[in-house]
């Protein structure tokens, strides 16, 4: 169950530094495939069956691409919110 929670958090927090950093596709797909990938490997051996480990594969994938969403949104509000202080 702990395995759970640390790779929620670490796809959530993956999300938002893509976000926020990077804000490039290619980066939120190779972010997926590596998730999806490490969850294929790692949850057979903490004894979830394959029904568990496809729920909770698309349950971190969902919160890997509404994280990186929710940075996106928030980083261009703040450039939209800095441009227009800049003005002439």
């Amino acid at each position: 169950m702990t395995i759970i929670l640390i790779l929620l958090c670490a796809s959530a927090l993956a999300g938002l530094a893509i976000g926020l950093v990077l804000f490039r596709v290619e980066a939120i797909v190779l972010a997926s495939l590596f998730l999806a990938l490490l969850c294929a490997t790692l949850l057979p051996y903490h004894g979830f069956g394959l029904v568990g480990d496809v729920l909770i594969s698309v349950g971190l994938l969902a919160a890997l691409q509404s994280f990186f969403l929710v940075a996106t949104f928030m980083s261009c509000l703040v450039m939209d919110h800095m441009s227009c202080k800049q003005g002439p």
